[in-house]
């Protein structure tokens, strides 16, 4: 079925990812041939890479010229792979490292004349293509002398409706070298007649005599949560009782319940060892991306939230505790509120809007819209952002989107309406109007609207967001906050932006602000006609910094100083 046929059926999955997503890039594990069919059907295409660290990632990667699906690919340009007689993948190439640092013992083990032993076992096709059967470490030499890669009966086994997950590994059992299973199954009364099932479609040597139900949740995970097999191993040693009896306790408790717990997973140093001045790089050993898990581990675990710039090499562990309960206070009061997106919350808001705030709104702006086709065959999950001149002016974008079908709204808006006690009025009608929700400044929340406004992106919503970060009190143009930089490079999404000319004449901001401006200083001044111009979806912006991101927005509103100029006089004279 051609790829066009496919998109078209699956439109509504491919609307999620949105109209730029052109592919998937899988690496860093093998992907399971099933998933990959399946996301193919769908008319997705998946090009999957394969490499190491030690010849600087990359080596092999399937291309819109060579792709070949359970491949991983043709080698990419100055770099050879090559088999050797035991099947393991050898990689040759001027980028190879010289080794490990300080050790020579397993730098002899692997490296040679510019070549890397990756212990993984494959072959090359006639076409030149790269297939990676499994890893030399995981193999099992049975008693018979035949050798089975435990890749190859999880794939099967995994693909059984009834198996969420397995481990395949190999067990002396009577003195025999045998394949042994962990299963976890969905439904365990069945898992005899699950593995019979399996074993018709394995080879003889490849067949499952021994199995059992995994004990727990979930198998023991590397960083990069991938299995660890080592740990199941040790835990399937009935020798062993001790480690049998360890083992089940830290599965059990697997859950870290603070900082050190977290460091003790992540550097594999015991906790006794962890001191509160220990450096995190000199003293644990941790990378850029050990920082990038242990922030990750921090904000699910211990729920702080810690901002990525402020952990760099000569972070201590004393001083990340700090970091953990300084985020802790700063975000002890944020609230972000949900109602407003339950069915009955928009069931509420479309109707206030489309018989209510629209109809009032335009008896007193009338509109003269510009660049309306640039709404055009616009998917949902986009931000519409505009200037800020007057009371009610983002009314003006929330119309002109209306217009064009899009009626899913959200805004961030200034926290302090949730607040002040005496913004409460103005903070239910902005929850109930436009799906309000606060926003709040770095380290006070800000990466929890940040993912609330992802999550409802996802779901098809559109934010209207003003970018200068208060109304504008005179005719010249605010900067943008530098705030919208970082959201864009984190939201990742197209921006529409709309400049409203002529507001302020009609509706101005009152001069005290809006703090303690009486009734009457929030109403019109005058009815009269608005000129709207709405831009072309800005999208290639993240190879910018966040300022050149502001600087980028900014440029469509001040290429025109005559926009500024004439903001007050435009047919309202």
């Amino acid at each position: 079925m051609p790829t066009i046929v496919k998109k078209f059926i699956f439109r509504d999955i491919h609307k999620i990812f949105g109209k730029n997503f052109n592919f998937f890039v899988s690496g860093g594990a093998p992907l399971n041939i099933e998933v990959a069919k399946t996301w193919e059907n769908m008319g997705f295409t998946i090009y999957e890479g394969y490499g190491a660290t030690e010849v600087v990632a990359v080596a092999t990667i399937n291309t819109p010229e060579n792709h070949k699906l359970g491949s991983v690919g043709k080698t990419i340009p100055n770099v050879n792979i090559k088999i050797d007689d035991q099947g393991q993948v050898i990689i040759q190439s001027k980028s190879v490292s010289n080794g490990y640092f300080n050790n020579k013992e397993k730098t002899d083990m692997v490296f040679f004349e510019s070549s890397y032993k990756t212990g993984d076992v494959g072959y090359l096709d006639d076409d030149g293509y790269l297939f990676i059967k499994g890893r030399d470490d995981f193999k099992i030499v049975l008693s018979s002398g035949e050798k089975v890669f435990v890749e190859d009966i999880e794939k099967v086994l995994n693909s059984h409706p009834n198996v969420r997950e397995s481990c395949v590994i190999e067990k002396n059992i009577n003195g025999n070298n045998e394949i042994f299973a962990w299963l976890m199954v969905h439904n365990k009364k069945t898992v005899n007649e699950t593995v019979e099932n399996v074993n018709q479609n394995l080879e003889s040597k490849q067949q499952i005599r021994f199995f059992e139900i995994w004990p727990f949740e979930d198998f023991p995970r590397t960083n990069t949560l991938k299995i660890d097999r080592k740990k199941v191993k040790n835990y399937s040693n009935e020798k062993d009782v001790t480690i049998k009896k360890g083992l089940a306790e830290i599965l059990e408790n697997k859950k870290p319940k603070n900082l050190y717990d977290i460091l003790e997973n992540i550097s594999g140093r015991g906790g006794a060892d962890i001191k509160p001045g220990d450096n995190l790089s000199s003293d644990l050993k941790m990378d850029s991306l050990n920082r990038v898990e242990l922030l990750s581990q921090i904000e699910e675990y211990v729920g702080a939230v810690i901002d990525e710039s402020k952990v760099d090499q000569n972070t201590t562990v004393d001083g990340m505790q700090k970091l953990i309960t300084e985020s802790k206070s700063e975000n002890a009061d944020v609230y972000i509120p949900n109602w407003q997106f339950s069915k009955i919350g928009l069931l509420m808001a479309r109707f206030l809007r489309e018989f209510i705030l629209y109809p009032l709104h335009s008896l007193i702006i009338k509109l003269d819209i510009e660049g309306e086709e640039n709404l055009k065959n616009l998917g949902n999950g986009f931000i519409a952002i505009f200037n800020h001149p007057g009371i009610g002016d983002g009314v003006c974008v929330l119309r002109i989107l209306y217009r064009n079908g899009h009626k899913k709204v959200f805004v961030p808006a200034d926290r302090e309406f949730w607040e002040k006690d005496y913004f409460w009025p103005y903070r239910y009608l902005v929850e109930t109007l436009v799906g309000g929700i606060p926003m709040y400044s770095s380290n006070r929340g800000f990466y929890k609207t940040l993912k609330k406004s992802q999550d409802l992106l996802d779901k098809g919503m559109f934010m209207i967001f003003a970018p200068q970060g208060k109304l504008q009190q005179t005719d010249e143009f605010d900067d943008f906050k530098s705030g919208i930089g970082y959201i864009a490079k984190e939201l990742n999404c197209p921006f529409v932006p709309f400049n409203i000319i002529g507001y302020r004449s009609l509706w101005p901001v009152p001069k005290g602000g809006l703090d303690h401006a009486k009734l009457t200083q929030l109403l019109p001044k005058k009815r009269g006609t608005v000129k709207v111009i709405v831009g072309k979806p800005i999208t290639d912006y993240q190879d910018l910094e966040p300022k050149e991101v502001v600087r980028l927005l900014e440029n469509f509103y001040k290429k025109d100083g005559n926009h500024r100029k004439n903001s007050i006089q435009y047919k309202n004279k």
